[in-house]
């Protein structure tokens, strides 16, 4: 019974390549068809700065720090940022870091992009840091926050992308042990027509 039902498989198969042929031949065949697929193509330069806050007596304003993928914090703790990965140690309230990304986009398609931040230690202080892409304020779901979805045309331009990660100024001592994290900054880009 077997050897039968591989035999009218086989046949049905034949049957089915011949009406393919056929309607390959019968649609001219001649035709040469080029597919070309569309391309994503997004790089990134990231610059650093470190900051502090300061009081002037009436306010707080930022201090800025020293460019460079590692510094010192006003009171003593320290930044770095190496391999896509933001490391910080012993922030005291009002410190901070903002990195600005300088996008080349030479997409062949329309993309869009997102920034996401992924905490990979010291996740007790993360929920608490003050996060902002662009200005916009991100809520951590857990261990990560994720922009909003930008849309570009293709080898469109792409502003400045900046990320500033803040330990907020008017936190209390009760967080003075909490104060280092190590958190991944990416950048992603998908073709705009990709559904989340």
């Amino acid at each position: 019974m077997k050897k039968m039902q591989f035999l009218t498989l086989g046949i049905a198969a034949a049957m089915m390549t011949g009406v393919f042929a056929g309607v390959l031949a019968g649609c001219g065949g001649k035709e040469d068809i080029t597919i070309t697929s569309g391309k994503v193509d997004a790089k990134t330069q990231a610059t650093v700065t470190g900051f502090s806050c300061e009081w002037t007596g009436t306010d707080y304003v930022d201090k800025m720090l020293k460019e460079g993928p590692e510094g010192m914090f006003q009171n003593g703790g320290s930044y770095s940022y190496k391999n896509d990965t933001l490391t910080l140690d012993h922030m005291a309230p009002g410190d901070g870091v903002k990195v600005v990304f300088n996008v080349t986009n030479d997409s062949t398609v329309a993309i869009k992009y997102n920034v996401r931040l992924n905490c990979t230690a010291g996740s007790a202080i993360f929920p608490i840091l003050t996060l902002t892409v662009n200005g916009a304020k991100l809520t951590a779901e857990g261990n990560v926050a994720t922009s909003e979805w930008v849309t570009v045309a293709a080898e469109g331009e792409i502003a400045p992308v900046e990320v500033v990660v803040r330990l907020p100024i008017e936190l209390t001592s009760e967080y003075q042990d909490l104060t280092n994290c190590t958190i991944g900054i990416t950048l992603n880009a998908v073709q705009s027509n990709v559904t989340d």
